[in-house]
């Protein structure tokens, strides 16, 4: 017989990553600052300052290593603890670097008459997001957290499994007993109608009581009695015989 259909429990699908989430976000953060370096860092009245001319460069020098070090495998766990301490080292020096840069840009928009661009901006942010992603590598090491590079990717779905027959999925080697028959159902009323109603079964009868010696007795006198008053009265009735040598006549 099948059993009925059973509802397994709900479960995830993972989806594997090529580069774990702290990897991407240290290689965003040196993108966008490879990026700020072809961009001009101070924009005024028909001059534009470079990267170069500012002097940004050792901030970009200080990220290559820091991305050399997030293609080591495996790509799907944060970066090791030892190569993440050297690239945190990096990311701190290249920081305060990029603010540097910054202020000196600043100052030189000051002299010129005019402002900062767009490139000493994106340099102080990648720098940051750089070390933003290897901050994130070490705190899930440190905290032992679940790693793999597997996430949900969609909304579980509810799986439905129906088991087959045990007879048709796997032979059984032992040897069955043949079922015991049922009782027919002619004897079933009776025998439940004798437990439920004990008080209707027929009780055997006993035997009839035999009459007293007393009763015996008189029986047997008043027949006796009776066998006695039927001899007198045949006797009065028929004449008594006459005996031999003897007349009638004689008195």
């Amino acid at each position: 017989m099948d059993r009925q259909p059973e509802r397994a429990p709900a479960r995830r699908e993972p989806t594997r990553l090529a580069f774990h989430a702290s990897r991407i976000i240290i290689d965003t953060g040196v993108l966008i600052a490879l990026g700020a370096m072809s961009l001009p860092f101070v924009e005024g009245q028909g001059r534009t300052v470079s990267s170069i001319d500012a002097d940004a460069l050792p901030a970009l020098l200080l990220l290559i290593p820091i991305f050399l070090i997030t293609l080591i495998p495996d790509h799907t766990r944060p970066v090791p603890n030892p190569l993440g301490w050297l690239a945190l080292v990096l990311g701190v020096a290249a920081f305060p670097y990029s603010i540097v840069k910054f202020l000196d840009s600043s100052t030189i928009a000051e002299t010129i008459g005019g402002s900062v661009a767009l490139g000493a901006r994106l340099l102080v942010f990648g720098t940051f997001v750089t070390v933003l992603g290897i901050t994130v590598g070490l705190a899930r090491n440190m905290l032992r957290l679940p790693t793999g590079g597997t996430y949900p990717a969609s909304r579980p779905v509810p799986r439905i499994t129906r088991s087959r027959p045990a007879a048709a999925s796997r032979p059984s080697s032992v040897p069955t007993k043949d079922p015991e028959p049922a009782p027919s159902r002619s004897t079933e009323p009776e025998a439940r109608s004798e437990e439920q109603e004990p008080g209707r079964r027929e009780h055997p009868r006993s035997p009839q009581a035999k009459p007293a010696p007393s009763q015996a007795a008189e029986t047997v006198r008043r027949s006796g009695r009776a066998a006695a008053e039927r001899a007198r009265r045949a006797e009065a009735a028929d004449p008594a015989p006459e005996r031999p040598g003897t007349s009638p006549e004689e008195p």
